[in-house]
């Protein structure tokens, strides 16, 4: 989850990037066709068409403001954090797939 795209979807900025770890998950669905396959034509592409139209950009940044706060804001992180140490964490509650181990006590796998 990188911090860096949390902080350009609370700023209200349209993200491209390529396909890798949570970032297309971590992205209002509007936004998720800028993810690209790591190509380098794929891309500048994706960079380029958002380049190229100013509305396009604004729709996408503030859709990614808007889904950024419904998920990423500090309370929820904390809420879901939470559920995670519990063991309780629902998958379907969040818009990141879970964590493969959950670490306990001393970095041990519960």
């Amino acid at each position: 989850m990188p911090i860096s795209v949390l902080e350009a979807m609370a700023a209200g900025l349209p993200i491209a990037s390529v396909d890798v770890g949570d970032v297309r998950a971590m992205l209002a669905p509007c936004n998720q066709p800028y993810v690209v396959a790591r190509d380098d034509d794929a891309l500048a592409d994706a960079i380029t068409a958002l380049l190229a139209q100013r509305s396009l950009r604004e729709r996408l940044g503030a859709g990614n403001r808007q889904h950024a706060h419904m998920h990423y804001d500090q309370e929820t992180m904390f809420q879901e954090h939470d559920l995670v140490l519990q063991g309780q964490w629902n998958t379907r509650r969040s818009p990141v797939a879970a964590p493969a181990t959950v670490l306990g006590a001393g970095g041990r796998a519960r």
